[in-house]
């Protein structure tokens, strides 16, 4: 008979030579996890080919909680600051390890280098600017005229929120105009998020029918 080993002896043995044999490394790609959970933090990072919302390559990482405050701090502290958040793009310097409980390979996060984000961040924003110039439309709002005074606004909010009663009270309350409010709602189709405008349809969501337009109507003298 073949000797045979517990899966916990096993598992261990592969930690052991995934933790010593492997060296620490910075990986760069794109954060698709970010979830703080008590004394942990767990990461995703992703590798995208163009044009594909599918990664062709991903890693899990942790961090401790202590870890990722000291790293939040000093990303916040930048002259250009940012946030971990999905989409990001990140380099970061990783330990292998491996978690024998699920049999699960992840790394841990050690370090970050910050000029890689950044810039990653202004080629993200040159390329905007780039595109926007090519299309005339950098300076198109400059070039607008502005009414003294707004004769239609939209707002999409619930109507028991907060945010309804301050736009309201606010447009209620001011000496110049006053406001008619129309509710409308937008009806929903599978596959189609938003179709055709219908007032009351009552098929929607309450979030939907409460979707608002307000229509000024200047006051007469």
């Amino acid at each position: 008979m073949e000797k045979s080993f517990a899966v916990s002896k096993y598992l261990s043995a592969v930690k052991k030579l995934v933790t010593t044999q492997i060296p620490p490394v910075w990986v760069n790609g794109v954060l698709t996890q970010v979830t703080e959970r008590g004394r942990m933090v767990y990461l995703s990072l992703a590798e995208f080919v163009e044009g594909d919302v599918k990664p062709i390559a991903k890693v899990d990482l942790y961090m401790y909680a202590g870890e990722f405050a000291q790293m939040r701090a000093r990303t916040s502290a930048l002259p250009i600051p940012f946030k971990f958040s999905e989409g990001l793009k990140v380099s970061l310097l990783v330990e292998a390890d491996f978690y024998i409980g699920s049999g699960k390979f992840q790394c841990h996060v050690t370090n970050i280098d910050p000029n890689f984000t950044v810039g990653e961040l202004t080629l993200t924003r040159q390329a905007i600017l780039q595109r926007l110039q090519k299309e005339n439309l950098l300076d198109k709002n400059k070039s607008l005229p502005l009414a003294a005074l707004p004769y239609k606004i939209g707002l999409i909010t619930g109507e028991k929120t907060a945010a309804f009663k301050d736009f309201t009270t606010t447009l209620a309350s001011t000496p110049l105009t006053s406001f008619r409010f129309t509710p409308k709602c937008r009806e929903t189709k599978p596959k189609q998020p938003f179709s055709k405008p219908s007032a009351n349809c009552g098929r929607c969501p309450n979030s939907m029918r409460s979707a608002l337009s307000a229509a000024a109507v200047p006051k007469r003298t």
